[in-house]
């Protein structure tokens, strides 16, 4: 990772997963809970690694696909923690949950902003040759 935002960003999904831990106990008490626990874990810390992941990859194309399935794990992060408070599994107001769903849709919106930017730059890249190449065929 390359600047001090990737890295703070990073530690926020870190902080979702230590969250969700927080909540095993509460969520796991019925048979139902431990279902939606396994998923909601699973969409947090795929989240955390795909973004990791992204931020590896050696083209922006590669960026684009690890940062799309950041989204898509935290829309399902999203749908979970409606699921959760719908299903009266844990409150609205509980403060690790809440703090879950501040970080989730932050993180979306960083998320999607990435993707939105590297592929404007893909298409500064794409248009940058093609008005070379149309230059040179004149």
């Amino acid at each position: 990772m390359d600047n001090l935002f990737t890295e703070v960003t990073s530690v926020r999904f870190l902080k979702i997963v230590t969250d969700c831990i927080g909540l095993e106990k509460q969520l796991c008490e019925t048979h139902t809970g431990q279902l939606l626990y396994g998923q909601f874990f699973l969409a947090a810390t795929s989240a955390g690694a795909n973004y990791e992941d992204a931020w590896a990859n050696e083209s922006m194309t590669d960026f684009i696909v690890k940062m799309q399935l950041v989204a898509v794990d935290l829309r399902k992060l999203k749908y979970y923690l409606k699921l959760i408070t719908m299903a009266k599994i844990i409150t609205e107001d509980n403060e690790l949950l809440g703090s879950i769903a501040n970080e989730t849709i932050e993180l979306l919106a960083i998320a999607t902003k990435s993707i939105a930017t590297a592929k404007t730059k893909i298409d500064k890249q794409i248009s940058g040759r093609t008005g070379i190449l149309h230059s040179i065929h004149r």
